[in-house]
Order: structure tokens, then sequence, then C-alpha cells
């Protein structure tokens, strides 16, 4: 469905600009760590540098996944297409939940009121996109497009 293959595009545009904010703060705690080893726990900070480095790649390699499963739809009404964007949507959402676990058990080391509910919000907001274009495609004529490659007939 076209609307999927959309937030499909959106989405790869999103998590790519995440990406390099990622790629970032893991380079600065690298640099941190070997900077000033005795001012914080190295350990942490270099396993907290690894992880958000390898998010990053992670996070690439789904953009580049969202881009090729979209530009399939667009081009192909088929079974694979549709397994294809399936999938892309779907490693979506299942980052979106790595993210709110993540940030979820650093909310209790963050000052504040309640940052727990901002970090839900942060990843609401990433897994909308892919939730949105899993039902477009899971359901009614969205689901009947890629099975018989053809559009829907309009109704009413």
């Amino acid at each position: 469905m076209i609307a999927s293959a959309v937030l499909a595009f959106v989405q790869a545009a999103m998590v790519l600009i995440a990406s390099l904010y990622v790629w970032f703060a893991a380079s600065i705690v690298d640099v941190v760590a070997a900077d000033a080893p005795g001012s914080l726990d190295t350990d942490t900070a270099q396993g907290l540098a690894t992880e958000g480095t390898v998010l990053a790649i992670v996070q690439v390699l789904s953009a580049v996944l969202l881009v090729g499963a979209g530009v399939l739809a667009l081009n192909q009404r088929n079974r694979r297409a549709w397994i294809l964007l399936l999938a892309a949507h779907g490693f979506q959402v299942v980052l979106s939940l790595y993210w709110l676990v993540r940030l979820s058990s650093l909310a209790g080391d963050t000052p504040g009121p309640d940052a727990g509910a901002v970090f839900f919000v942060f990843t609401l907001f990433f897994a909308a996109g892919p939730l949105v274009g899993l039902g477009l495609i899971l359901f009614g004529d969205g689901r009947r497009w890629f099975d018989t490659g053809t559009a829907p007939a309009p109704q009413g």
C-alpha cells in the first residue's frame, strides 16, 4: 500500500537522524571515558559507548531495510513486497520497545518529577509510524492489495 511505503520512507529519515545522535553520544562517552579514567566508571562508560555504536549501526541498517521495503512495495504488489514491508515496520516496533525498556531503566537515575513519561512519549513517537504502517498492510484493503496484485475497487 502506498501509504505504508511512504511511512517507511518517513520512518527511515527519522531513524537516520536519531542514529546520528546515538552515534555522536556514544562517541562522546567513549572520548570522556578514555580521557578521564578516574572520574567515572570506565567499564560502564565503555559498555555504554559500545552499546550506542552497535545500536547506531543496527538502526542505520533498519533504515536501509525500510527504504528497500518501501521501494519494493511501490514497484511490486506481491507477497515478497508485503513480507519485506511487514518485517521492516515490525523491526521498527521492536526497536521502539527496546528503547522504551532501556530508557525506562534510566528514568530512575534522571532528576526531575517523572522522566519515565517523557521517555514513553519519545518511544511512542518512533513507534507510531510503523504501527500505522503495519495496520495498513495487515488489515482490509491494504492486505488485499498485496494479495491480489491489484488495487481494491473504491467503495460507495
